[in-house]
């Protein structure tokens, strides 16, 4: 039996707020992020050559450029497909944005005309601070990788997950693995939300229990 413990969308928030205040920057957070979905990817499909990424707006987009560019450093073909304006992007996510275009690649904006063919999709569209349903491209994005037959792998949450009830918002990604950072965040495991996330595989990002220890856990839960 393990005993895991859960935290809701609030509580994780509060602890990158924490962890941040106390002197690890955003950046270098996005930055292991994107290292730990690297990892995770490589190590699942080994053989992997080209990978295609959902990116939206907010800072598991960000998480997202942070693996493509870490994917073309290592030799491996990335299609990056961008839902949303990019002009929304702000702070570490903008950072992570333009270290992509550093590269000299380009995302390709939403279309099912110009989607590329991969071996691997990432789901980077929405992290654990979604709260409503998806509507319009969101919810064709998440339409379509539902229907390729291609492994998924979600970053810290299947997009249209709710973090706190583990039920979808109307849609949600079908994850193969979904790689979580610092902390379980209560919808992996509860309501429909071990369906939607496949293999969950945690990375603390080198960040300790202790240094968040005055936020408790919403629950603890027994055999998962």
């Amino acid at each position: 039996m393990t005993v895991k413990q859960l935290y809701s969308r609030e509580s994780v928030q509060a602890i990158d707020r924490l962890i941040i205040s106390r002197g690890l920057p955003g950046p270098s957070l996005m930055q292991r992020a994107g290292q730990a979905a690297f990892d995770v990817l490589v190590a699942r499909w080994p053989q992997t050559k080209k990978v295609l990424i959902f990116c939206g707006v907010g800072n598991n987009a960000g998480d997202g450029y942070v693996l493509a560019r870490l994917l073309l450093d290592a030799g491996i073909a990335v299609d990056v497909v961008q839902v949303g304006a990019t002009d929304k992007f702000k702070s570490d996510a903008l950072t992570a944005y333009n270290d992509f275009l550093s590269t000299n690649a380009r995302p390709l904006q939403w279309d099912k005309s110009n989607v590329c063919n991969a071996e691997i999709i990432v789901d980077a569209l929405f992290g654990t601070g979604l709260n409503s349903p998806l509507q319009g491209d969101y919810y064709d994005v998440v339409n379509y990788i539902n229907q390729q037959y291609l492994p998924v792998l979600a970053l810290d949450i299947p997009s249209g997950l709710d973090a706190n009830t583990g039920l979808p918002l109307g849609i949600a990604v079908h994850a193969d693995v979904t790689v979580t950072f610092i902390a379980y965040k209560k919808g992996l495991f509860l309501g429909e939300g071990q369906q939607y996330c496949g293999e969950i595989v945690l990375d603390e990002l080198g960040v300790n229990p202790s240094d968040y220890q005055e936020i408790s856990p919403e629950s603890l839960q027994d055999n998962f």
